[in-house]
């Protein structure tokens, strides 16, 4: 880049410069600052990289328009005409910048003209402000209002001390502008964070005691939980203390390690009575599965048997023992009762296929009976045609016909309600179907019982205890059969 405004021996002298020293003439060698002292370059940007910055007003007319939005030449006559309006350059080469008062003595740019010592200081000013500008800009996008309160101070105090050419005055309104609304955010911030933090603390402490509440119901032996439930509302409880902590503020360390260690005790508590509970619960079920699978073998025993009248009685006995026995959990008492149902099945069709059997031989005996029956129907015409019997006689004869005509259709009554395939069949598939309906309704009870829901087990008890009467009734007439 060009360097427009600097020879090969250029210097700045501040306003402690010797007086004798002037414009044109050589600058003494103890006179010359140190690198150090030096100003900062006036800045030079390409048209083609433009700096956005805030305008800043510089009087109640005009704006001051941002030099970085400028080319190198447009920005040299924009600095120039602003700094014309608030500086001037003495016979001397001396540059004052002009205030409301008295005149300030801003340095002297040896070896320049006039406008270009005049450009020099103004394009100074032109960087304090490009640095008010990205402040206020920091703040609008959400910087640390502390942090850009700090620095708005410190550009404060540098501007008073600035040897500079430009609407000083504007700046420093501008920057005590961007000061106030730092601290207002600051302070905004603060009563944000302090009702966050209160938030947060409520928060917490609810999760704690919920927590508290839960493992204290667990405790109490009198009350009933639903220890799954309960365990599901805890691992919520945590998983909201983690939410808690990501979006607000973090608490003290005393006190966030008083409240994390409540909920890590209640935690605590209600683990250890949920394994209590359930290290129970499974050597009941243990207990229970043991019980059933004895019932299971003496159904397997019984399913080969022959002697019909007496198994089936059994098989109800097995039932009933099986209904007052304890639950092993759902899924091993389905498997359980699939075997049990299963031997039970077995046995009763293998009787259905006995009593097919013995129908058919009986079928046998039903014919001779039929050619007797025939005979006997055949008899009752002679009867009638023996004629008249003593007066004395009728009656005893009479009397002796009839009885042995009830005789012969009561046999065949009988033998008929006996052998009814059809009714047979009907009731053992009922007896099937309540069987099934029973043993679900048994689990639903002692699932109900588990849970500790009393409107579900008086529903399932009652449920049950009506299909257990229909099948006493039922096994009663299939035995008559």
């Amino acid at each position: 880049t060009s360097r427009p405004f600097y020879g090969d021996n250029t210097r700045v002298m501040s306003t402690d410069t010797p007086s004798d020293v002037s414009a044109s003439s050589a600058p003494v060698p103890s006179a010359i600052p140190k690198p150090s002292a030096l100003g900062t370059p006036p800045r030079v940007m390409s048209k083609t990289q433009p700096h956005a910055t805030t305008r800043l007003p510089v009087s109640s007319e005009e704006t001051q328009v941002s030099p970085s939005r400028l080319g190198n030449a447009d920005r040299s006559e924009t600095i120039l005409e602003e700094a014309k309006k608030y500086g001037y350059v003495a016979k001397d080469g001396t540059v004052y910048r002009t205030t409301t008062g008295a005149d300030i003595e801003v340095g002297q740019y040896p070896g320049a003209s006039s406008d270009e010592a005049l450009t020099y200081f103004a394009r100074k000013f032109t960087d304090l402000y490009d640095k008010a500008a990205l402040l206020q800009n920091r703040l609008a996008a959400g910087a640390k209002p502390d942090d850009v309160l700090r620095s708005a101070k410190k550009q404060l105090q540098a501007l008073a001390e600035a040897k500079v050419v430009g609407n000083v005055a504007a700046l420093e309104e501008h920057l005590t502008s961007i000061a106030d609304n730092a601290a207002a955010a600051k302070h905004r911030a603060q009563e944000d964070h302090s009702k966050a933090l209160s938030e947060g603390r409520q928060l917490r402490e609810k999760l704690a005691t919920e927590a508290e509440k839960i493992a204290a119901s667990a405790k109490n032996s009198e009350m009933h939980i639903n220890y799954r439930q309960a365990g599901d509302e805890m691992h919520h409880i945590f998983s909201q203390w983690k939410l808690v902590g990501a979006q607000y503020p973090h608490l003290p360390k005393a006190e966030h390690e008083a409240l994390r260690r409540r909920l890590s005790a209640a935690k605590r508590d209600f683990d250890d009575k949920r394994n209590e509970y359930f290290a129970a619960l499974n050597k009941e079920q243990k207990a229970a599965k043991r019980t059933k699978q004895q019932l299971v073998d003496e159904a397997e025993k019984l399913s080969t048997s022959t002697d019909w009248k007496e198994t089936s009685k059994a098989f109800n006995n097995l039932f009933q023992r099986w209904k007052e026995a304890p639950f092993p959990g759902k899924k091993t008492d389905d498997a359980l009762w699939e075997q049990f149902i299963g031997y039970r099945k077995a046995f009763y069709s293998a009787r259905d296929a006995a009593d097919k059997e013995r129908d058919a031989e009986f079928a046998k005996n039903l014919k001779v009976k039929e050619e007797l029956l025939a005979r006997a129907r055949a008899l009752l015409p002679a009867w009638e045609d023996a004629g008249m019997v003593p007066k004395g006689d009728i009656s005893r004869m009479e009397d002796g016909i009839q009885e042995v005509h009830d005789a012969i259709t009561q046999a065949e009554t009988d033998v008929w309600k006996r052998t009814d395939p059809a009714k047979r069949d009907r009731a053992s598939g009922l007896l099937a179907q309540l069987d099934t309906s029973i043993a679900q309704l048994q689990a639903e009870v002692e699932s109900a019982r588990i849970q500790q829901n009393s409107a579900a087990l008086a529903k399932a008890e009652q449920a049950l205890a009506t299909q257990q009467a229909w099948r006493a009734q039922l096994m009663q007439t299939t035995e008559n059969m």
